[in-house]
């Protein structure tokens, strides 16, 4: 979720210019006839809307063909915005543009993540004709947040997902959206709220309706599989060099990157999730491992595999108490199979392991 500055386009003039390009005459002067009333709408929904109370405000149901306000039917109202502001060759279009071009970086800030190519009626038109035009309840948003959003309206304070023009910094400077692995094939990561304990019960509630309401469990899950299977080459590397210490803090300085530019993000918490994963593992590797104490960790003697720990680096406790290192004194020679006059072994094809060891290091 992402916080915008809310727009401060006169309601009445928006609504005017939309009306103002319709033809049928009668339409458009029973339409004008109600500028002043939509104005009024508007600043009791700002006032509403800054109290965290527009669950309060009750919806329409009365039919298409109904009148709803003044002598305008309610299917009259809602095609002010379809017809008169949507419309690319309308002259109220250029605020649905601007409108628009204010979405954070182009991204939705329901959801942070998808590109914002609509806006979305924070109250629903269908519920709310009056509001159609409301620059206040016109929202950037992705398509899968217009669509994929319930038309029903909350009831409640609870119940009531977030609004990026109302909401208090606390929703987007502190972390309430986490992961965890889930060890399946393929391997799985699975979103989830848990909202600060000092936060109100209303907040923690919210919160949880947000996440429910935009099905970002879902979405943000399928993100996560693509990122995954995206850094599946490099994790493996890792794991194969048995660099998990690197790894730890490859996806460390990841998670606070990711963390600086937005703590809720899906991809703060999948990196906060895989960090979690490898650190245990690491734990784990760490009380049943330790590093080689032929190679001292090496891996190699120049030419070929350290032949206690086999290029692993780290050998396990278990194997270590079973294996003498005294039968490591010496090495198989780093430069010859025993040549006569190979200068470093004379011809015995062994040194010392010593000084395989310090030629090791100081390769170039």
């Amino acid at each position: 979720m992402r916080t915008m500055k809310a727009p401060n386009e006169d309601p009445r003039v928006v609504y005017q210019t939309c009306v103002d390009s319709i033809a049928d005459e009668n339409l458009r002067n029973r339409l004008s006839a109600l500028t002043n009333d939509i104005g009024v709408i508007a600043g009791e929904y700002q006032q509403i809307a800054t109290a965290k109370q527009l669950y309060t405000l009750p919806p329409n149901d009365f039919g298409n063909d109904d009148i709803v306000l003044g002598a305008v039917t309610k299917k009259e109202l809602k095609d002010v915005y379809s017809s008169h502001m949507v419309g690319k060759a309308k002259p109220a279009r250029k605020v649905y543009d601007l409108l628009l071009s204010r979405a954070p970086l182009g991204r939705c800030p329901f959801c942070g993540m998808g590109q914002a190519s609509t806006l979305d009626h924070y109250l629903p038109k269908t519920k709310y004709p009056q509001l159609s035009v409301v620059p206040l309840n016109l929202v950037p948003s992705c398509k899968d947040c217009n669509t994929g959003k319930s038309v029903g309206v909350a009831a409640t304070e609870e119940a009531q997902c977030l609004h990026p023009y109302f909401e208090s910094q606390n929703f987007v400077s502190e972390q309430w959206l986490f992961a965890e692995v889930i060890s399946t094939s393929p391997v799985a990561i699975h979103y989830f709220v848990r909202a600060p304990e000092h936060w109100d019960d209303i907040s923690k509630k919210r919160v949880q309706s947000h996440f429910s309401d935009f099905k970002l469990a879902n979405r943000f899950s399928i993100e996560a599989a693509n990122e995954l299977a995206s850094q599946e080459y490099i994790l493996d590397e890792f794991k194969r060099k048995n660099e998990m210490r690197a790894l730890v803090d490859f996806l460390s300085d990841q998670a606070k990157s990711k963390s600086n530019l937005h703590v809720n993000s899906w991809q703060t918490a999948f990196y906060q999730a895989l960090l979690k994963q490898y650190s245990e593992a690491e734990e784990i590797i760490e009380c049943l491992t330790e590093i080689c104490p032929v190679c001292e960790g090496e891996g190699v003697f120049v030419n070929y595999f350290c032949p206690y720990c086999e290029g692993n680096r780290y050998v396990s406790k278990r194997f270590k108490s079973a294996v003498n290192e005294s039968d490591y004194k010496f090495l198989k020679c780093i430069e010859c199979d025993g040549r006569p006059r190979c200068h470093l072994c004379s011809g015995r094809g062994l040194i010392s392991r010593e000084k395989a060891l310090q030629l090791t290091r100081n390769r170039p």
